[in-house]
């Protein structure tokens, strides 16, 4: 028996500023997550 198949198989990769990271890490604590993914 095979497991699910992935609808998502593209991964996408990008780098941001420092500042970039710190606005989506603020972001993210707004939110309540700690998982970039989500």
């Amino acid at each position: 028996m095979s497991g699910p198949k992935r609808k998502r198989d593209v991964q996408v990769n990008f780098r941001v500023s420092p500042e970039e990271l710190a606005l989506i890490e603020q972001k993210m604590s707004q939110l309540g997550t700690k998982n970039r993914e989500a």
